[in-house]
């Protein structure tokens, strides 16, 4: 898999993403729907815009250095940890139980992804 980095020079804007199939089909990704294309010409501008794209892409060791640095130079802050039940109470099942299920799970994600695109185990 290559990155993009944010700093480099590209030769054509990014914009939403997209597959290219068989060379003969492209899907694009946009917010609420997924349209598919394979008119020759639609095909032929995405591959373009790909080939364009890929001058910038990085790999392996090149790419593993860009994360590591990006992640470092993100401020440090402690994991963050269950709310406690002293606070006020336990929570009760409903939308506060659900906000920190999901700000635990949303740390524990980050954490698995940046192991995985250092390929280090978690």
């Amino acid at each position: 898999m290559g990155i993009i980095p944010d700093r480099v020079q590209l030769d054509v804007y990014p914009g939403n993403p997209f597959g290219i199939f068989e060379r003969s089909r492209v899907a694009f990704e946009n917010f609420g729907d997924s349209p598919t294309h394979t008119e020759a010409e639609q095909v032929c501008l995405s591959q373009r815009a790909f080939a364009l794209l890929a001058r910038g892409f990085l790999y392996g060791d090149e790419a593993r250095a860009v994360v590591r640095a990006e992640l470092n130079a993100l401020p440090t802050r402690p994991a963050p940890t269950a709310r406690s039940a002293s606070a006020r109470g336990p929570l009760r099942p409903g939308p506060e139980l659900e906000a920190e299920k999901f700000r635990l799970n949303d740390h524990l994600n980050q954490q698995r992804l940046a192991a995985s695109l250092l390929g280090r185990k978690t």
